[in-house]
């Protein structure tokens, strides 16, 4: 294809977002065999694409054999300078497992001098971890953000081993892993750049080791973003949610009961109003918990002007548990409760809110997905005359004076988790509080 046609820096710009399809909105690695072509039809398109189309698919690498990392080599080999390109490493045990494993140690032996720019690790179901493996994982200096995902452990201490031997470390994603000795003595040090914190997944035994490690290496006092799985409120979070009082900006919590959702149950709501500095606060229900009572959302939308910070100004809130009746009749308390949250001057500085909710699976038809709203009154339609009645007595139109966009959201079992999106915006919504726009749409 001739240049002229389409400038090369447009077409730069369309291999980049191709690229960003592939690696930010796909799970590897069905998705991402099948995607991948996109990027291989790319480099085949023409000559002036090759360059940028060999960079997004040397962006990120995934192994899960020796065959494939002695592939790797060998094009490390042809050409020096696509190890540059290796931003992301993943090693996943998972899909070779059956295979000796000793490839891993192979890769971390002979591979670290293959990625000069190597900024994000993540390992996955690794069966074992061993000195020398920690010890080789060091020479990755550049690695600024690791995850690990379903591995196994004797103790806390040896997963710690790992995080510290990345001396640059920013951000750590810890994911379903065990170990068998809760409460082993830890080290009391830790990267002295770490500001991203996400545990999730673990047993409730599990839970305050990370927690007790952030807190006596005085790491907390550092942490801008946390993520975490609440089974039972404990001291140890309480403790690092004091210590990033000052420095916290972005709160990820998911309850995994129900009656820590409840504010009059829980000390981890009114601890959130303590974070002077906090920007983003998003609490979830986690989809393990079959059934929600709706008193119970009620309860939580009711307590939230009263343990929000002022300094907020994005709340999320998932409920993706199935709320029964909620919806699917004129639940006049829920509604209420919405109206008292959004309109309390204490929300007067959000600019953004969103409520998510899954709509259980008997208000839709099987067979009439084309055909949703008119089979399934109780569902969209019910909801946009409900929405409809809210705008009318101003609940929208008056809370917010400064956001941009209001968000109602829920997802559907039905269309296989995905979200059905009813939003409310406004044009250049100010303090003027111009009357709202109701747009409705289905993705």
């Amino acid at each position: 294809m001739p240049d002229w046609k389409l400038p090369l820096e447009v077409c730069e710009e369309i291999i980049d977002d191709v690229a960003q399809d592939v690696w930010v909105k796909l799970e590897p690695p069905i998705s991402y065999r099948s995607a991948i072509h996109d990027l291989y039809a790319c480099s085949l398109t023409c000559r002036s694409w090759v360059p940028r189309s060999r960079i997004n698919l040397f962006r990120r690498i995934q192994l899960s054999s020796q065959e494939q990392a002695g592939l790797l080599r060998a094009s490390f080999d042809k050409s020096q300078r696509l190890r540059e390109f290796v931003e992301y490493l993943c090693i996943d045990c998972l899909i070779g497992q059956g295979q000796s494993n000793g490839w891993i140690y192979y890769i971390f032996r002979d591979l670290p001098s293959c990625f000069p720019n190597l900024r994000r690790l993540e390992l996955r179901n690794l069966p074992f971890l061993r000195a020398t493996f920690i010890l080789t994982t060091s020479w990755f200096n550049n690695v600024k953000s690791l995850s690990l995902q379903h591995l196994m452990y004797q103790s806390f201490r040896e997963a710690i081993q790992l995080v510290n031997a990345l001396t640059n470390l920013e951000e750590l994603t810890i994911t379903n892993c065990t170990w068998s000795s809760p409460g082993y003595y830890y080290p009391s040090r830790a990267p002295h750049r770490l500001t991203t914190l996400s545990v999730t997944g673990l047993r409730p035994d599990l839970t305050p080791d990370p927690f007790n490690w952030v807190v006596t290496s005085h790491s907390a006092s550092l942490l801008t973003k946390l993520q975490l799985d609440v089974y039972e409120w404990s001291s140890e979070m309480q403790h690092v949610l004091h210590s990033s009082s000052r420095t916290l900006r972005v709160l990820f919590v998911t309850f995994q009961k129900v009656a820590f959702a409840d504010a009059e149950s829980s000390d981890i709501l009114p601890s959130c109003i303590k974070l002077s500095k906090l920007r983003h606060l998003s609490l979830a229900i986690s989809d393990s918990i079959e059934s929600v009572p709706p008193g119970d959302i009620v309860s939580i939308l009711r307590s939230l002007p009263h343990i929000v910070p002022h300094s907020v100004v994005t709340v999320q809130l998932y409920f993706a548990a199935f709320t029964r009746d909620l919806l699917c009749e004129r639940n006049w308390d829920y509604w209420k409760a919405v109206d008292v949250t959004l309109t309390s001057p204490s929300f007067s500085s959000i600019e953004s809110l969103e409520l998510a909710w899954k709509m259980p699976p008997s208000s839709y038809r099987e067979g009439q997905q084309d055909g949703l709203i008119r089979h399934t009154p109780s569902s969209l339609r019910e909801v946009r005359r409900e929405l409809a009645i809210l705008d009318k007595d101003g609940v929208f139109g008056n809370a917010f004076p400064t956001a941009y966009t209001r968000n109602l959201l829920w997802c559907s079992d039905y269309l296989h988790h995905e979200f059905v999106m009813v939003c409310l915006t406004g044009e250049n919504i100010t303090k003027s509080r111009t009357k709202l726009q109701s747009n409705f749409s289905v993705y």
